[in-house]
């Protein structure tokens, strides 16, 4: 597509290359096609290992599938991802809220994805049959429930208007980590004791 870095929200940018060995996992090269994300990492290592999950985690153990890919259920259908560019520096300029396209959100199945763009549009692709994501089939009626249901699965437990107000809040209490000398990266911080630090 002509771009380059990770603010998009086509698969070579979202996705991360994960190889896992060890006991429990059926090896010699074994591809798992079903969404696995990041945040599946710590449930299902703590599954690997035989340690208790803690409860309250976004994220899923997929130790069963690890073990027998061929017979074992996937733990979830879809798995999400977001972006949004208002609320990180970019070259010391901070992205305005208005700015059309600055939020997305992805959903993905093994074998379609559905992305909401905040202020912009909807699009669906077929992941099996275009994965390189040319053709949007978001708006073909054949597709119409299919986009409404990974929509609501999107949207669960989300909204744009939390994401605006934790960006409000946290804005109002931006000044007490800002160290005020010239940043070496964005992400340059003071503490309450006066060390300046870049996280």
């Amino acid at each position: 597509h002509g771009l380059w870095g990770k603010g998009n929200y086509f698969d070579p940018s979202i996705g991360v290359p994960l190889l896992i060995r060890g006991p429990g996992i059926q090896g010699e090269h074994h591809r798992v096609p079903h969404p696995f994300s990041l945040i599946d990492l710590y449930p299902t290592t703590c599954g690997l290992a035989g340690l208790p999950i803690p409860e309250g985690l976004d994220g899923v153990d997929f130790s069963g599938l690890l073990a027998d890919p061929e017979r074992a259920k996937p733990p979830r259908e879809y798995v999400t991802a977001g972006y949004c560019h208002y609320g990180v520096k970019i070259n010391y300029r901070q992205t305005a809220e208005e700015e059309p396209a600055a939020g997305m959100r992805v959903v993905r199945s093994r074998d379609w994805k559905y992305v909401d763009i905040e202020k912009g549009d909807r699009l669906l692709f077929d992941m099996v049959n275009d994965p390189d994501e040319e053709t949007n089939l978001a708006e073909s009626p054949d597709q119409a429930d299919r986009c409404r249901e990974m929509r609501e699965a999107l949207f669960e437990g989300f909204s744009w208007e939390r994401v605006h107000e934790q960006l409000a809040a946290d804005r109002v209490r931006l000044s007490e980590f800002q160290s005020g000398q010239k940043p070496s990266t964005p992400n340059q911080y003071m503490l309450p004791d006066g060390r300046v630090f870049d996280a």
